[in-house]
């Protein structure tokens, strides 16, 4: 008899442990914190288009689900997504098809012919942790909603960030054709060389413990962008949807340092043209972000006929706008990056150019 009941009282206690109470927060929980231009104007969930633009969240228990939606962009489109999980190595993933659950630890789940299931991470000890979760892919792969995260209990991640900065730029801002070692290149495909997460800025912000924006188109440039597009950084700055210049931003972020790194795909323009253009530009910028200090950055992956012309005219703009009065500073690259996919930096570079970067914005940071 006695026993017997031990053995219940096992099975018992074996039963409950196993068990777990699960909530399920939607994407407009306070719980999600979202970083980066959002759209919150519909009711399924919060959507996100920009590289680099991430949402974090805490939760407690040994595993969770986080459900996305992929647009699909011209019904076959997917996105890159990277998963930070406590101090874990980061996980990239594609997504498959439009809708995917990016499974955490050992959170239980039931498979469905309709969501497409990413294993993250497959241990976590039972307690506290912390998810991050980066785009990127940049506004032209479309969007990623955030529909829900289930777990034992779901929580704010309290972070500590010191400052905030925002990165304006170009295909070499978002992370473009940095890492070709994601897909042989005989398989690839437009986008699957990008990797915002481990962009300059990225990198940059990282350093100070920094919140990090990327307002950053590939092709994109001041006065002339590349490959027949039709829009310029001015134009669609104020937009939550750069590339096709839709959904009005309200500037909710508030940096404390903007870096503005446009000009490669300028070229070499007549002086007067680009110097006016920049300058009412950063006058806009400074008009939305009154208490940022303003950076001009060089090219990175500019060649010796681009960095003499960006020598030249860069302090012009500068001293210009220190005559409307805005705090503005310029930076300029020691060397040209152009390891990566078409001449852009890879992933290794851009850890360089942070590097380069880093040690500038400790002088302002300091001062």
């Amino acid at each position: 008899m006695y026993i017997r009941k031990i053995l219940i009282l096992t099975l018992l206690a074996m039963t409950l442990a196993s068990c777990k109470h699960t909530v399920v927060v939607g994407g407009y929980d306070d719980a999600i914190s979202i970083v980066g231009r959002v759209d919150s104007a519909e009711a399924q969930g919060p959507r996100i288009w920009a590289p680099g633009a991430y949402f974090t969240f805490a939760f407690s228990g040994d595993g969770c689900l986080v459900n996305i939606e992929d647009e699909q962009v011209y019904g076959n489109g997917y996105n890159y997504l990277e998963v930070f999980v406590d101090t874990l190595q980061p996980v990239r993933f594609r997504t498959v098809g439009r809708y995917n659950t990016i499974v955490i630890g050992n959170a239980d789940f039931a498979p469905s012919d309709s969501v497409n299931y990413i294993r993250a991470n497959e241990t976590l000890r039972a307690g506290n942790h912390t998810v991050m979760v980066v785009r990127d892919s940049e506004t032209a792969m479309g969007y990623t909603r955030i529909l829900s995260v289930e777990a034992e209990e779901v929580h704010k991640w309290q972070t500590e960030d010191k400052y905030r900065f925002e990165f304006i730029g170009n295909s070499i801002t978002c992370g473009a054709e940095a890492d070709t070692t994601a897909t042989p290149t005989a398989e690839y495909k437009w986008g699957d060389w990008h990797r915002a997460s481990s962009s300059y800025g990225v990198q940059t912000a990282r350093a100070f413990g920094a919140q990090y924006m990327l307002t950053s188109v590939s092709g994109i440039g001041l006065i002339h962008s590349c490959c027949d597009m039709d829009i310029t950084m001015p134009m669609v700055y104020d937009k939550i949807l750069l590339r096709e210049n839709r959904i009005p931003y309200a500037f909710t972020f508030n940096p404390d340092i903007v870096f503005i790194c446009l000009g490669q795909n300028d070229g070499i323009q007549p002086v007067e043209d680009f110097v006016g253009a920049y300058v009412e530009f950063v006058s806009t910028v400074q008009q939305h972000s009154p208490d940022a200090q303003i950076v001009l950055l060089s090219s990175p992956m500019a060649n010796d006929e681009l960095v003499e012309y960006q020598h030249k005219v860069l302090p012009q703009v500068a001293d210009l706008c220190k005559s409307r009065n805005i705090n503005v500073h310029t930076f300029f690259f020691s060397r040209s990056y152009n390891s990566g996919g078409a001449d852009h930096p890879d992933v290794e570079e851009h850890a360089l150019i942070a590097d380069e970067l880093v040690a500038f914005v400790s002088t302002l940071i300091n001062n």
